[in-house]
């Protein structure tokens, strides 16, 4: 089984960055009919994650993806993390605020964690804006998983 890398979509993040520089620069234009608390709210938040999605495109996320398990690098992550297949039941579809849906991974109770999505406070969460659609990135891990174990059992 050979190794596999996947690498976070730029030009989604791009586009995500577009739109959150757009909300920064009408809270500047739009500055007179908004009160200073909620034109700084706005600024800030704009500006912080208009930060953030600029690092991305520079960084974007990656997971390696080889027999024994996967490692996330890259994004807001200076160190790679390994997670072992073992460890791992199974991908899944998470729900999130606002319709949004997120990779989720369903641990086996005894496996070593890691926060894979440190800002969220999360360990069971992959994060990263990917080529492919959350349900169809769920299903290509969760295949990869399962070759990667019958191969490793045989």
């Amino acid at each position: 089984m050979d190794k596999t890398e996947i690498v976070s979509s730029r030009s989604k993040t791009i586009l995500f960055l577009v739109v959150g520089l757009f909300v920064l620069l009408s809270g500047l234009v739009g500055r007179k009919e908004l009160g200073d608390w909620a034109f700084w709210s706005i600024e800030v938040f704009a500006g912080a994650c208009a930060l953030v999605l600029f690092w991305l495109v520079i960084r974007p996320h990656r997971l390696l993806l080889n027999e024994d398990g996967f490692t996330l690098s890259g994004g807001l992550h200076w160190q790679p993390m390994k997670v072992l297949w073992r460890d791992v039941e199974e991908f899944v579809t998470k729900r999130g605020p606002n319709l949004t849906t997120w990779i989720g991974i369903r641990f086996r109770r005894d496996a070593r964690r890691f926060r894979l999505a440190g800002w969220l406070r999360r360990d069971d969460v992959l994060p990263g804006v990917w080529e492919l659609c959350d349900p169809e990135m769920v299903d290509y891990l969760n295949e990869w998983r399962l070759r990667a174990i019958a191969k490793r059992s045989e």
